[in-house]
């Protein structure tokens, strides 16, 4: 991608406002647009200069996605935005690494209510069990009438133990489903047939062989992931609709207002 600074314009120049979350992307590299992408540099750790180089394209471009995994497309920009913030203060270095065990987890519905269907009491975003919502101050019942947002609080907040350790879409997935075989051998065996945990996950068992192993749950959740990847990607504005900030051009006195999700 080209580097793109102010008084440029272009397609490129549209990409970068598509990013940000423009309303009208006319591909103009303005006074304002300046402003905000300084902004953007500055809040993301870069150098604040203006100018959109490799690595503010690179981090515009990871921050500002996500794999259209299945039923992604029924959030709003607010939940997505939402999403990929929690993955930011948890370290996910991809989104799509919270966005596809959610999309696997609630068959595509991305439903704070959604049941799990073998009767194991589980609900919501992650399948929060009974107990796992008990521990993080709520009930299963409580969570399933909260919004995706409001839920997401609880994702992360059971995410939490491990925040800075979840850096692929397996130890994600593991956090969820058996957390203490995040780092394990693939041929370690998490249930066997029986077992109350096989009984309600034996969809990992498709061939019946009558165990679960760790490598059977990775590579399911990496499978799902395969068939999303590489469609064309969600966008997930950088500055959004949340709340109108001001801010003063220095030595001009002019304010303007831009949107940016705080």
């Amino acid at each position: 991608m080209i580097t793109i600074q102010k008084d440029n314009i272009g397609p490129a120049v549209s990409y970068w406002q598509e990013l940000l979350g423009f309303i009208t992307c006319d591909g103009v590299f303005t006074e304002d647009l300046y402003t905000i992408t300084t902004v953007f540099q500055n809040d993301f750790g870069l150098v604040p200069d203006g100018i959109v180089g490799p690595l503010t394209w690179e981090k515009g471009r990871n921050m500002g996605s996500v794999a259209k995994v299945r039923g992604i497309e029924k959030l709003s920009k607010s939940d997505l935005i939402a999403l990929q913030k929690v993955a930011n203060r948890l370290g996910i270095p991809q989104v799509d690494y919270l966005a596809t065990p959610i999309s696997f987890e609630t068959a595509g519905s991305f439903s704070p209510s959604k049941k799990n269907a073998a009767g194991s009491g589980a609900t919501g975003l992650i399948q929060f069990m009974p107990s796992t919502a008990k521990n993080l101050g709520t009930t299963t019942e409580a969570l399933a009438k909260m919004t995706f947002q409001q839920q997401l609080v609880y994702v992360e907040k059971y995410f939490q133990p491990w925040k800075g350790k979840l850096k692929t879409l397996e130890d994600v997935y593991l956090a969820i489903f058996y957390p203490a075989y995040i780092n394990k051998k693939p041929s370690d065996v998490i249930a066997t047939e029986g077992s109350a945990v096989y009984t309600q996950n034996m969809g990992f068992d498709p061939n019946r062989t009558g165990q679960i192993t760790r490598g059977d749950v990775t590579s399911t959740i990496t499978s799902y992931y395969n068939q999303f990847k590489n469609l064309p990607r969600i966008t997930i504005p950088l500055i959004t609709t949340g709340s109108l900030i001001a801010y003063s051009l220095v030595g001009v006195g002019l304010y303007r207002y831009f949107q940016k999700d705080t």
